[in-house]
């Protein structure tokens, strides 16, 4: 496995001989791949990863020729031709032209290109691309009975799916510009590169009313006195108390309406900032910026010049309850960090396997979930995807170098 440009095609292009090495050499079968290619691709069967089809060949004229370069005996070519198209469900499209046929029933033609003539190995580079589910479900049934239960031949492929990886592969590795940075089983690979266990949480959506409060307590404090940031309008002012000194509102439904209301109270970034400082963490106003938590309220300024003092309460409220989870994964678990916060609501933790158990994460997370505000929560190993993503989002890929 590897991004795009890792290698992995030029790799299976050195071993079958499309192209020389600049260093280095291998061996295939206990032949090298620099003088004995021609001893090498009797042994070898390859599916390269754009389809080497002539449009105008049928199916089955395909497989004749290629079984006639593989130097079968003409007896047993249709028989052999026949057992293929079988295995690759490809008898219905047997005189069609290779042209005609659509992008899944190509990358089958092309796999059973490459498994005709008995090879002992065969390179299969990204075999599933552009196949349906069922079409790629039935692809690895044959892989896996061609390598495994039938023992006919050893199988290397590249694929960008994880899932393709862990249904196939006995060893898996990971290639980052040209070179291999991890091989071994797909467990082996998580228990080396895991790191412990992926703890995905989302937190509740902030109510109405906590807004309002909050809102409430500004206006109280005369640091959201009216018309000191933006005129409230006339049919808002209803929404407030006689003094003016804040929202009223009976329950949550009434609360969600009167917010409504609300959000037509803006500030400039100017007042926002002061409002940061008023509430006492003047250094979250750094977080209002491009990919930053509060990315939304810039893009809200910067669209219409200002930002609903509503919505600026609501990202300030789930600030405070993700500061508040920070410091809970902190005291509970050792060396546990923060991976992603892939939105303003949810967020990964990746705890260190220091003699935890899934019960002991799961007991704790259950008794703090309410008070910590999370509406859902996810605990596993690490996946294989994110030991992909781990390497590929490393330093060590040139594209992310700078």
């Amino acid at each position: 496995m590897g991004i795009n440009g890792a290698g992995k095609t030029t790799t299976l292009s050195i071993l079958s001989g499309e192209f020389p090495p600049t260093s280095g050499t291998g061996f295939i079968g206990g032949y090298d791949i620099r003088g004995d290619q021609s001893l090498i691709r009797r042994k070898i069967g390859y599916c390269p990863q754009f389809d080497a089809l002539l449009e105008l060949l049928t199916v089955e004229e395909h497989l004749y020729l290629y079984a006639r370069i593989k130097g079968m005996g003409e007896r047993s070519i249709p028989r052999v031709v026949r057992g293929i198209m079988s295995d690759m469900d490809l008898l219905d499209f047997a005189n069609k032209a290779a042209g005609s046929l659509s992008g899944g029933n190509k990358r089958k033609l092309s796999v059973a290109i490459a498994m005709i003539g008995g090879p002992s190995i065969v390179f299969l580079d990204e075999p599933s691309t552009g196949m349906d589910p069922v079409a790629r479900r039935f692809m690895w049934d044959v892989i896996a009975n061609m390598s495994t239960k039938e023992g006919k031949c050893s199988v290397i492929l590249t694929t960008h799916s994880m899932e393709e990886a862990e249904a196939l592969c006995s060893r898996i590795g990971i290639m980052v510009a040209g070179r291999l940075r991890c091989l071994g089983s797909g467990q082996h690979l998580k228990a080396r590169h895991g790191s412990g266990y992926e703890v995905d949480i989302k937190i509740d959506s902030v109510p109405a009313s906590a807004v309002l409060d909050a809102f409430t307590l500004l206006a109280r404090s005369s640091a959201l006195p009216v018309g000191s940031f933006a005129e409230i309008p006339t049919h808002v002012a209803t929404s407030f108390n006689a003094k003016g000194k804040g929202p009223i509102y009976k329950d949550e439904a009434d609360a969600k309406n009167v917010l409504i209301n609300l959000s037509l109270v803006r500030v400039d970034l100017q007042n926002l900032e002061r409002l940061c400082g008023i509430m006492g963490k003047p250094g979250r106003f750094s977080q209002i910026g491009p990919n930053r938590s509060g990315s939304a309220l810039y893009d809200m300024h910067m669209v219409t010049g200002d930002v609903q003092v509503a919505s600026f309460l609501e990202w300030w409220i789930l600030e405070d309850l993700f500061e508040n989870l920070a410091g809970f994964f902190t005291e509970n678990f050792k060396k546990a960090k923060l991976v992603e916060r892939s939105t303003l609501a949810s967020c990964r933790y990746q705890v260190a396997d220091e003699g935890l158990t899934l019960p002991q994460i799961f007991g704790v997370l259950e008794k703090s979930k309410k008070g910590l505000g999370i509406q859902e929560y996810s605990v596993g190993q690490t996946t294989l995807e994110q030991i992909f993503n781990q390497f590929a989002g490393s330093t060590n890929n040139p594209e992310n170098a700078e």
